[in-house]
């Protein structure tokens, strides 16, 4: 039958076509991925991760890359195979949303990539599986998660039991070893990623989002709060002895291997159910002059800094480096801090910059870095909830996707 698939696949290049491919990277079922296909993936993933363009560094990359693009097209054959189309509409909003994310309108991210030698079909197409595979999920594996009150009573009775002990805040980068991931090539690219991110840890959700093979992935491999014996052993080994805001090495699973992320750690207090919400939010103030050309001289750094900042220790270097602000931090409950702070940071996530505010005098860049308490009880049940059946769906579609790659006529000529 593979034979068979094989052949398939090779009858359907056309002479015009397998001319313009170069050569033929690899054979997925009746699809094939080119050497074109690769080197614009890669070039995606180098610009957007903000990656070494060494060719050492590209050429130990390369085996991942090409695993990855495997699993967009088997994601993608099933979304086909279960009749779920995507829309160019739907790949086109989300396109918009990433140039939303990166501060820029749709043409002048567009025009960025060009600039950088991005060829925009690869990031289209990335969309397009990646849409496809949200379907997927939503289709065919988010049904079978089903949870009990008994399941989510027992989940609360086991945070209950673990009061006092910490939690973590985890994102990761996660490959997976199998028929499509050779465990060597796996665990080079995960070990030279590594030493990348090391260097600079800012680049590790732009590089979870390029390389992670996780449903966190969009997240840029955010987990959440977790406690370790959610974990695989190895890795919550691993996770207990880290300190905050540190990276861990790869660690070794059944699975794969996984490059953590610790942001924070705190201990379970689920006694604060009914207290306040506490906020630690980190403001930019920029003072703007009374001259209009001076004025716009602050709006262009603001515009920069708003578009570049990452995170709640970046915006402390960069507001250092800047004569025209100045760092303020608040850290209280919600009821002590101005009422348009709050306001401007309550939907953000860790790390983001909130809503812009600003007067004559003076424009703030507020970003939330913790929040704590203030939740209720019901919101902390319905946490717990979220969170059960997003690692119950993580599990599921891994073992699903595992099967279909096991399932699938794979032919690697990297």
């Amino acid at each position: 039958m593979r034979f068979l698939l094989f052949m398939c696949a090779l009858l359907m290049l056309s002479p015009a076509s397998a001319q313009q491919s170069d050569s033929i990277a690899a054979v997925v079922n009746s699809d094939v991925i080119t050497y074109s296909d690769l080197y614009d993936r890669m070039n995606l993933i180098i610009q957007s991760s903000r990656m070494p363009n060494t060719k050492e560094f590209k050429e130990r990359l390369l085996p991942q890359v090409l695993t990855g693009l495997i699993t967009e097209h088997i994601q993608l054959q099933k979304s086909q195979e279960l009749n779920l189309p995507i829309s160019d509409e739907e790949i086109q909003q989300g396109f918009d949303r990433l140039a939303q994310q990166n501060n820029m309108d749709t043409g002048q991210f567009k025009s960025i990539l060009k600039q950088q030698k991005v060829n925009v079909a690869t990031l289209y197409d990335q969309i397009e599986s990646q849409l496809a595979w949200g379907k997927v999920i939503q289709a065919d594996i988010r049904p079978r998660v089903v949870l009990s009150g008994s399941d989510i009573e027992s989940e609360m009775n086991r945070l209950k039991a673990r009061e006092g002990q910490e939690e973590y805040f985890v994102a990761e980068i996660f490959f997976p070893v199998g028929d499509n991931a050779p465990e060597a090539d796996v665990r080079n690219a995960a070990n030279d990623l590594y030493k990348q991110l090391k260097a600079d840890p800012r680049k590790f959700p732009a590089a979870a989002r390029q390389f992670s093979q996780n449903t966190t992935a969009a997240a840029g491999g955010v987990i959440g709060w977790i406690t370790p014996d959610q974990l695989d052993v190895d890795i919550a080994q691993a996770l207990i002895n880290m300190p905050k805001n540190s990276l861990s090495p790869p660690v070794k699973t059944n699975d794969g291997y996984t490059i953590l992320l610790l942001r924070d750690k705190r201990k379970i207090d689920l006694g604060g159910a009914n207290s306040q919400e506490r906020l630690r939010i980190k403001i930019a103030n920029f003072t703007m002059p009374v001259n209009d050309n001076d004025r716009q001289q602050i709006q262009n750094e603001i515009d920069l800094f708003v578009r570049d900042v990452k995170g709640c220790l970046d915006i402390n270097k960069r507001v250092a480096k800047l004569e025209s602000a100045s760092l303020q931090e608040l850290d209280d409950v919600s009821s002590q801090i101005p009422v348009n702070i709050v306001a401007a940071v309550i939907s953000s996530d860790i790390g983001d910059v909130g809503q812009i505010i600003e007067n004559d005098t003076v424009v703030q860049i507020p970003m939330l870095c913790g929040r704590e308490g203030g939740q209720g009880l019901a919101n902390v049940e319905r946490q717990v909830e979220e969170r059960m059946g997003m690692q119950r769906i993580d599990i599921l579609q891994k073992r699903y996707l595992r099967d279909l790659i096991s399932e699938a006529y794979i032919e690697r000529r990297l």
